[in-house]
């Protein structure tokens, strides 16, 4: 399917495993499971439209639940971060899901990506 049509009928986005995209594959980090949650909730302070709604810690690692309300029509994504330990530090899945309407124009593709730059990750 292409990105345009895409953007028109779909209202989510995840970083996973085989995902298409390299930049939506799980983010690997040499850092604790922790240290990643910190590292997102320290960016998110300085951001006006994300928001950090709950942090739960669990045996596997720490889940982050977040919002990003868009500029103009306000908008608001929910964003479900999940950081576990893996054998060099850390591996984030994510999933950004609009609240409304059934296509997001590749706004919660943009969110992760927004989220992965602030973080320095590359391909």
């Amino acid at each position: 399917m292409n990105r345009y049509l895409r953007g028109l009928t779909h209202n989510v986005a995840r970083v996973e495993a085989g995902a298409d995209d390299p930049k939506l594959r799980p983010w690997k980090f040499e850092l604790a499971p922790n240290d990643v949650a910190i590292r997102i909730e320290h960016w998110i302070e300085s951001q006006p439209t994300w928001s950090l709604g709950e942090r739960r810690l669990g045996n596997a690692g720490v889940k982050l639940s977040l919002t990003r309300r868009t500029r103009i029509l306000r908008f608001v994504d929910d964003i479900e971060i999940s950081i576990e330990p893996s054998d060099d530090g850390s591996s984030v899945t994510a999933e950004s899901r609009s609240r409304i309407g059934k296509g997001d124009l590749g706004q919660n593709r943009r969110n992760l990506l927004e989220l992965r730059d602030a973080l320095n990750l590359s391909c």
